[in-house]
């Protein structure tokens, strides 16, 4: 069916981004600048993935699959920061 293979695709597409996010995330040096030199280097892949896509795909697509993969991000972005043993009341120390 067109629709689950389109699924299929969005499902490869997200699982690519959260590896290279992920991989960004525990490289990460918390004490670098803000913004940090690898946050800066994910926005510079999450738009190079949107341009990506720009042309090929439906924006409702391109749309939900980012939402996908924001909720993602959050969920990997606090795992690391519990493994780093980072709190919110942390914040003033680190930015």
């Amino acid at each position: 069916d067109y629709n689950d293979h389109a699924q299929e695709i969005v499902n490869k597409l997200i699982t690519v981004i959260d590896h290279h996010l992920v991989t960004q995330l525990q490289a990460w040096n918390v004490k670098d600048s803000i913004p940090s030199p690898t946050f800066q280097q994910m926005g510079r892949q999450l738009a190079k993935f949107y341009n990506g896509l720009a042309g090929i795909m439906p924006d409702n697509m391109i749309k939900d699959l980012f939402l996908r993969v924001h909720k993602n991000f959050k969920d990997n972005l606090k795992a690391q920061l519990s493994h780093m043993n980072i709190t919110p009341h942390d914040s003033l120390t680190y930015g």
